[in-house]
């Protein structure tokens, strides 16, 4: 019996060395000639140098590129892929578990065309497709991915290009279809860090500590930014038309009660809650840019949220402190003027982009960082006709706050004015906003300026007096029955140039102006 032991495990060492001696035979060439036999006759692939390390289970391959020869189309290259840890154990368990993957200076230039179309191919593919996945499950628990460039094509034109992506972290993620219960999948992402540019390099967006595990619904993230590279300035004078300009800022974003399965096989986006504890975004549009001749009407909110990849259905989304500006530069102006909304708290219940029913926002926020105001908006998502409904209040505030609006959009300065009461409500149908607007406000005194350097205008002194003694209501308090001058709200939205901050902004506007102005 000892003899067969022994006889045994002298088998075994030398079947190890064997695989050892083998193993460290393996060269780029033979990792070259098993790519390309399991890609096909179409791909080329190139390989400076690689090895095998059994003892590591780790494959190290320098400068390697993968070509589709027929268009001589470069699908991926990069200077360095090293992969380690590899569980042979697991892949008995059809689970495919790798410890680390890395990859530097990486290029992929992804075309579609270029592969078969789901569905093509001979007469089996509909029973191909009915098979069960080699694997059950795909594992790498750590992934550092540096200095890399994506681009995607589609039907072999760019449309979309990422540079200098930056991208650490891992996931586990279950490939049994929705038959299988949510006790059988076991789907998490963890990313460390993520950066890359976009939009020509006008754009870098940075994602740091974002964490999904479908074993409890839940996601989190410590912060997400979108800069404009090199400020408004840089920005706009690397558009040739007028496009607008996005800054955006989230800190500690929780998600709960997140059905993966929806997304995965309905493409739609479902949780209980979202909790964004800051929030901020700021949109910019420069009027003096010419207008696309080839871009699209800009869209109403509804449009701009059914063309997103995916539906959504959210129970609520909480901000507890948000800060929201919209900037616009006027064809004759130097800079932007700006109206701002901060330290806002808000809640948005009953998202559903495929329901007709309208979501409904509430928020406290300070208008001009100056004066309390509450508002209610509800809204449509859905892919009919936009309707928004929105009322609101505005506790008392110094008028002058809104020279950072009217000094660089309208050329007009508010030297004094104190408003005791605002109130508001509207409603929009597609391009067409109604409403009424009361504000009751007393010594409202304005001046002409030059928008180059806010000095009094050549005129200044004269269309001061004519716009304060004649057009200018620069009271509107009580009469002796208490009633007060009241606004009309009523603006048509161009659909071929607004976008839907301006057509919002424009609608109160309307009624500000119909109050402010005297009636001949």
């Amino acid at each position: 019996m000892k003899k067969i032991f022994a006889g045994l495990a002298i088998v075994v060492l030398l079947l190890i060395c064997g695989l050892f001696i083998y193993v460290s035979t393996i060269d780029g060439d033979d990792i070259t000639a098993m790519l390309e036999d399991q890609l096909g006759d179409d791909f080329r692939v190139e390989i400076d140098r690689a090895s095998v390390s059994l003892m590591r289970f780790a494959v190290d391959i320098e400068n390697i590129t993968i070509t589709h020869q027929p268009e001589d189309h470069l699908l991926l290259s990069a200077s360095s892929l090293k992969m380690s840890g590899l569980s042979l154990a697991s892949l008995l368990r059809k689970n495919l578990v790798i410890r680390s993957f890395s990859a530097d200076d990486f290029l992929v230039d992804w075309n579609d065309s270029l592969f078969g179309k789901e569905g093509d191919g001979n007469a089996d593919s509909d029973s191909d497709s009915d098979e069960k996945p080699a694997l059950d499950k795909a594992v790498i628990r750590g992934f550092d991915l540096r200095n890399g460039t994506l681009i995607l094509r589609d039907d072999g034109e760019e449309r979309h290009r990422y540079n200098q992506i930056d991208f650490r972290g891992g996931f586990a993620f279950s490939l049994l279809d929705g038959s299988f219960s949510r006790l059988e999948r076991d789907n998490s992402i963890r990313v460390d860090t993520l950066g890359f540019y976009l939009s020509a390099d006008r754009y870098q967006f940075s994602l740091k500590d974002f964490r999904f595990s479908q074993e409890d619904g839940t996601s989190t993230l410590k912060s997400m930014s979108l800069i404009p590279v090199g400020g408004y300035e840089q920005y706009m004078s690397s558009v040739e038309y007028r496009t607008d300009m996005y800054e955006i800022d989230l800190q500690n974003l929780r998600v709960i009660g997140i059905d993966d399965l929806a997304f995965l096989y309905d493409g739609t986006i479902i949780a209980d809650s979202v909790y964004a504890e800051d929030f901020t975004i700021g949109v910019s549009s420069n009027l003096k840019l010419e207008i696309n001749p080839e871009r699209g009407d800009p869209k109403l909110l509804n449009r701009m949220v059914q063309d997103l990849p995916y539906h959504f259905k959210v129970g609520i989304i909480t901000v507890g402190k948000g800060n929201v500006s919209y900037s616009e530069e006027a064809e004759d102006g130097v800079r932007p003027g700006t109206v701002r909304f901060s330290n806002t708290t808000a809640y948005v219940r009953n998202i559903d982009t495929r329901s007709s029913e309208p979501a409904v926002l509430t928020a406290v926020t300070y208008f001009q960082n100056h004066a309390e105001l509450n508002t209610e908006l509800r809204f449509t998502l859905s892919d009919e006709p936009f309707r928004m409904k929105g009322s609101g209040s505005l506790n008392p505030f110094d008028l002058k706050q809104l020279n950072s609006v009217f000094k660089d959009i309208e050329g007009i300065e508010i030297t004094d004015g104190k408003a005791h009461e605002v109130q508001f409500s509207f409603e929009m149908q597609n391009n067409q906003a109604t409403g009424n607007m009361r504000i009751v406000y007393e010594d409202l005194k304005i001046k002409p300026i030059n928008k180059d350097d806010y000095s009094s205008s050549t005129r200044g002194n004269i269309v001061g007096f004519l716009a304060n003694e004649i057009a200018l209501r620069s009271n509107n308090m009580p009469d002796s029955n208490g009633e007060v001058k009241e606004g009309k709200i009523s603006h048509e939205r161009d659909p071929e140039e607004d976008p839907f901050f301006k057509y919002l902004w424009q609608t109160l506007r309307s009624g500000i102006f119909d109050i402010l102005i005297r009636g001949i």
